[in-house]
């Protein structure tokens, strides 16, 4: 959920303005949380020292420093939070209105509607907010409150309606119950007290010394409207010697144009011409150092910015997914970046975004939104938790959906074997991420390629060639570019390769091609063509033509001739215009079956 409103937000403030932005980021009333986390610690990018150095010094904001504010504020502003208190309370999480949107394993995850009903009767915190859920008789059973320091930050006076998780991890019996929701403290109604502070200049006849007047409780006794009596705390004058004079208002809220005017008519009778301007109240609190830069990058005081990048690590899995929608949908459900945050708190800063993406029902790419450039070694940190999550986290829970099992043609009886799932190919996947940010978006067809080719033969007859050309075509795309690009990495050679095929040119040989954006080194043609080599007699290839559409008589499985091949580079290679005329004739069924009988000693 929180993943849903942290990326709607952020497509709500890029359609703001460059001043527009840094005016909604210095008007956030709790500026601290802008630039330390709960611990106290600053963050590795203070949103509220940029943008305020940005303001102060008048520069230009670059299109990093635009990008970086907006990825980082969305983050901050819209905090997840679990529900406290909840052990105190009889909760019957079986008999609540919820719906289910993923099982992994043990672990079911629901949505459910959470009611917020401030309690300002609470004898302990005047701020205490329950939480409450609807039950499936139409009530609203209370579950728990929120947490008592956000309350504190951002205090709740109207009952709200927010959506959440309700997580079972008890596989079903409701015995283990987490509840969690997500809040945009942007739209809460009520702000922290004297967090906005408004300016009206004025002249008079000069005094003989300066002169400091608190107005406050004067301000109250006017007859004035009563929300603005409440929001205003304190009225001040300021007289200089030079006849310049200065009104300040503070108040607890954002003050609307009609309040504004009538707080002026009382304060500033003889100035009608006179109007507010809001200032940063805590602007003075904070003073942007380089001292203050370190950590985030190497950045100076008059060049505040971030350097956004996008990273993406290519995966693949062992077998197409039945249903590639609700795959998809189950992975975009996953909150992977919170996931990255709780594992390594040192990256949860530097990394804004993290997602699976599946292109197709059998891989897709692995994507990484950061504020700054990755170091080697976070990168090397990165690659290895996703290889991680891929064995034994969002994988362990993917492998588990009904999505992911094999359909089997047939009946039980007809297998040996269980069917196989479609789980996250780890042990053939490097997981090396790719910084794309930079990289121009090409059309396939225009990409300059260099071409290598590598001849091949099966000792069997393929029943359908056509057949296995288009599944070889899919594999290809969807698998094979992947695994040798990920070979390639491992063995420090530029993974470049854009195309990888095996094409039957009859029922019993063909041809396999690697293309590349650069031409290859002799030892990546070399590792190409082991590595093909290897894809014929033990991988995903072999495996393809050993199914059922494709064995020949007698069920003998076509197996590719070892070693009867070596890629090399092809100079001339005109695309092809037609698809090969691969179908079996009536000789060559003939042939083939007296050429399996003898194999067979018949």
């Amino acid at each position: 959920m929180r993943k849903k409103l942290v990326n709607e937000k952020r497509d709500e403030l890029k359609q703001l303005s460059n001043r527009e932005l840094i005016d909604r980021i210095l008007s956030y009333p709790d500026r601290d949380s802008l630039d330390y986390d709960p611990e106290g610690n600053r963050r590795p990018f203070p949103v509220g020292m940029v943008a305020q150095n940005i303001r102060s010094h008048q520069d230009q904001m670059t299109v990093r420093q635009y990008y970086a504010l907006i990825h980082n504020f969305s983050a901050i502003t819209v905090p997840e939070m679990r529900v406290v208190g909840v052990t105190f309370r009889k909760n019957n999480a079986a008999e609540f209105e919820k719906t289910l949107i993923r099982k992994d394993g043990v672990k079911s995850v629901y949505e459910t509607d959470y009611h917020l009903v401030p309690e300002p009767e609470n004898k302990y915190d005047a701020n205490a907010v329950k939480v409450m859920v609807p039950t499936e008789d139409g009530d609203l059973h209370q579950i728990g409150y929120l947490n008592k320091e956000f309350v504190a930050a951002h205090p709740i006076s109207d009952e709200l309606e927010v959506k959440g998780y309700l997580t079972d991890h008890s596989n079903g019996k409701f015995k283990n119950v987490s509840y969690s929701l997500a809040v945009d403290t942007e739209h809460l109604e009520q702000y922290r007290l004297g967090s906005y502070l408004y300016e009206a200049p004025f002249t008079f006849d000069p005094p003989d010394h300066r002169v400091e007047l608190n107005m406050t409780e004067t301000f109250h006794d006017f007859d004035i409207d009563p929300a603005l009596r409440d929001a205003v705390t304190q009225v001040d004058y300021t007289l200089e010697r030079s006849g310049q004079g200065s009104l300040q208002v503070t108040a607890s809220r954002p003050l609307t144009m009609a309040e504004q005017s009538q707080a002026l008519e009382y304060l500033l009778a003889d100035e009608p011409e006179a109007s507010f301007h809001r200032i940063d109240k805590k602007a003075e609190e904070f003073e942007l150092t380089d001292d203050m830069l370190q950590g985030i990058g190497d950045l100076s005081l008059d060049q505040a910015h971030a350097d956004p990048r996008v990273y993406e690590a290519p995966f693949s899995l062992k077998i197409p997914v039945n249903d590639l929608e609700a795959a998809r949908e189950y992975l975009a459900d996953a909150d992977m970046t919170e996931a990255l945050a709780e594992h390594h708190p040192e990256l949860g800063e530097k990394v804004s975004h993290v997602e699976w993406e599946l292109q197709d029902e059998m891989s897709g790419v692995i994507r990484v939104e950061t504020t700054n450039p990755l170091t080697d070694e976070e990168s090397e940190t990165l690659s290895e938790w996703i290889s991680a999550q891929c064995a034994d986290g969002i994988g362990e829970g993917f492998e588990q959906q009904a999505f992911a099992e094999e359909l089997l043609e047939g009946t039980e009886e007809d297998y040996d074997m269980e069917p196989r799932m479609a789980s996250f190919d780890w042990q053939h996947n490097p997981y090396q991420l790719h910084d794309r940010t930079s990289e121009p978006k090409m059309e396939q067809e225009q990409e300059q390629t260099f071409r290598y080719e590598r001849p091949f033969q099966v000792n069997a007859t393929v029943m359908e060639p056509e057949r296995a050309n288009e599944d070889l075509k899919d594999l290809s795309h969807s698998v094979l570019v992947g695994s040798l690009n990920g070979d390639m990495e491992v063995y420090h050679e530029d993974p470049n390769i854009v195309k990888v095929g095996w094409e039957f040119t009859d029922a019993r040989k063909g041809t396999a091609y690697v293309e590349s954006r650069e031409p290859l080194s002799d030892d990546g043609i070399y590792l190409a063509d082991r590595w093909m080599e290897h894809q014929q007699q033990d991988g995903n290839v072999a495996a393809l033509i050993r199914q059922e559409p494709f064995t020949a008589y007698g069920n003998k499985l076509p197996l590719f001739q070892p070693e009867f091949g070596k890629l090399s580079p092809v100079t001339d290679h005109p695309q092809m215009e037609h698809t090969p005329d691969v179908s079996l004739k009536e000789e060559d069924l003939a042939f083939a079956h007296q050429m399996e009988l003898s194999d067979y000693g018949l």
